[in-house]
């Protein structure tokens, strides 16, 4: 995702919302600036985010219990 798209999707969003954002970019990375434009396309719209959904839900549902 480009910072500009991510921008225009937040600012429809209540400023008070809680929302869970996790990003990385170049710096976070052992890649070349020349292999990060050549293939972030490819990698941002293969790569599988459920698991990623399942792991906040556990996190979620871990929260509650400890939490009791």
């Amino acid at each position: 995702m480009k910072v500009k798209d991510a921008i225009k999707y937040l600012q429809g969003m209540n400023d008070d919302e809680e929302i869970f954002i996790a990003w990385w970019d170049i710096e976070s990375f052992s890649i070349s600036e020349e292999d990060w434009k050549k293939h972030m396309d490819e990698v941002e719209r293969k790569f599988e985010w459920s698991n990623t959904h399942e792991r906040i839900e556990l996190a979620f549902d871990y929260a509650k219990v400890v939490s009791e």
